[in-house]
């Protein structure tokens, strides 16, 4: 699939305040057309519409695009046609804030085996915590109790709403990544450098939720034996490079800078103590930066 980005000419707002209505409607004109245009080879085409807070999605194998929404509703795209039936509707999703259906992917062996993971915000009504589940696809949709829980994670803080993270990827070693965010509101909490938990980190289990052996925190004493890197603060999405099997991690900043690290087994990048290219030897600095005042 390809991605598009549209040119916003931010400087002619500036300039349409300072002229006549006239010309004014023939610069917006002039402004529409260049915003509709795209790179040569990138077509620009809208397949669907009237989406309720999507959040995440993944093509499949054979074109189709999964489409998770916060509400747990899961949604297809088939043909660049938005199907009317749901693909899934997710249970007991709590959608509060941050919280929701936050990632979606398909397993490497989807044409064999159908499997499509999820990762949802589930609540009790008293408690809330993050599950990777999985269901099995057929004829568009998830079959009828397919699903299954590959992970639940531990619950999340009272009065936490953000910093859910929730991007899936399956590396090229075959093992599902897992973004998840630091669920701690105050940016001074340490959840991100506690290798006890999971928050902050990016997770790394086999596809049926087993730990691999060779984990970099499997035979740590005390360590959640999941975690693959540390120190991460909201890494909305990841993605592994096809061909290198690189693994790229985009990290939401606070107040200064984004973040766009390498995934690297063990490693810790630093939040909250260290926010883009640091000096500490302790934490690997980002492969890019940007600040929040570009």
């Amino acid at each position: 699939m390809k991605k598009i980005n549209l040119l916003l000419p931010g400087e002619w707002a500036k300039l349409l305040l300072n002229v006549l209505s006239v010309l004014y409607l023939a610069l917006f004109a002039v402004m529409q057309a260049e915003a509709a245009s795209v790179p040569v080879g990138f077509t620009d085409k809208q397949v669907a519409g009237g989406l309720t807070s999507p959040s995440a999605m993944t093509a499949m194998p054979d074109g189709r695009v999964l489409v998770a929404q916060q509400n747990g509703v899961i949604k297809m795209i088939k043909a660049d046609t938005l199907l009317g039936a749901d693909f899934y509707t997710v249970p007991n999703v709590d959608s509060f804030a941050e919280r929701g259906c936050l990632g979606i992917t398909t397993d490497p062996n989807f044409a064999s085996n159908g499997f499509v993971y999820l990762y949802c915000t589930i609540t009790d009504g008293i408690n809330s915590h993050n599950r990777i589940l999985r269901v099995t696809e057929a004829g568009d949709v998830a079959v009828g109790g397919s699903e299954r829980t590959i992970l639940d994670l531990p619950d999340i803080p009272a009065g936490t709403r953000f910093f859910m993270g929730g991007a899936l990827r399956f590396g090229a070693d075959g093992k599902l990544y897992v973004a998840v965010g630091k669920h701690a509101d105050p940016a001074s909490s340490m959840n991100s450098q506690d290798i006890t938990n999971p928050f902050g980190k990016v997770l790394r289990i086999n596809p049926d939720g087993t730990v691999p052996s060779d984990n970099p925190f499997f035979n740590t004493p005390g360590a959640y034996q999941v975690n693959f890197s540390t120190g991460l603060r909201n890494h909305f999405s990841i993605d592994v490079q096809s061909g290198t099997g690189l693994m790229y991690i985009s990290d939401v900043g606070e107040s200064s800078w984004e973040e766009i690290n390498k995934g690297i087994a063990g490693a810790n990048y630093g939040w909250p103590i260290a926010e883009g290219n640091s000096s500490d030897s302790r934490f690997i600095n980002p492969e890019y930066a940007y600040s929040h005042s570009l």
